[in-house]
């Protein structure tokens, strides 16, 4: 396990990891700047944060069938939960006019969803608030939760290119 000295604690990397990855994040974090990796630990001012950066390496590597590669954490701490696409503000998906207006703010879960619905064949034609609206969505997931705890289960993992968003 990699430790880095934290103010009077040491930091603990793989603590929110399942112990599958711990290889695998020994090696890359190993090959990372230490510089650089004990910068974060004595930093607040970078998302998701410490107990969130590695977030995505939460479910058994055994259980990954896919890979939903991300750009980077967004750029809100309210957002930010270490799981690309997932924006942790979001409630509610829908609305009557469509996407919820938490989903229209972040702007790649309303294109991961249009994309979704375009490959259901939902959406053909118009991507717009009222084809959306017009989509009977009784059997789809409501929530953010839902969706994303459902990719997971499904065997995605939820990475980002980049786990640290600094502002």
């Amino acid at each position: 396990m990699l430790f880095y000295l934290h103010g009077d604690a040491m930091h603990n990397w793989l603590e929110h990891t399942h112990n599958e990855w711990h290889n695998i994040l020994t090696q890359a974090l190993a090959m990372m700047d230490e510089i650089y990796l004990t910068n974060l630990t004595k930093t607040t001012d970078w998302l998701p944060g410490l107990d969130a950066v590695f977030k995505a390496f939460t479910q058994p590597l055994s259980h990954v069938q896919y890979i939903l590669l991300g750009e980077s954490p967004y750029p809100r701490a309210q957002s930010a939960n270490g799981y690309a696409f997932w924006d942790a503000s979001v409630g509610d998906l829908w609305c009557e006019t469509g996407l919820s207006k938490a989903v229209n703010r972040a702007t790649s879960l309303r294109n991961l969803l249009k994309m979704l619905l375009h490959a259901r064949g939902d959406l053909t034609a118009s991507f717009s608030q009222d084809a959306i609206a017009d989509i009977d969505k009784s059997a789809l997931c409501q929530t953010g939760t839902q969706l994303f705890e459902h990719f997971i289960q499904q065997g995605y993992l939820l990475l980002n290119a980049s786990l640290v968003y600094r502002p």
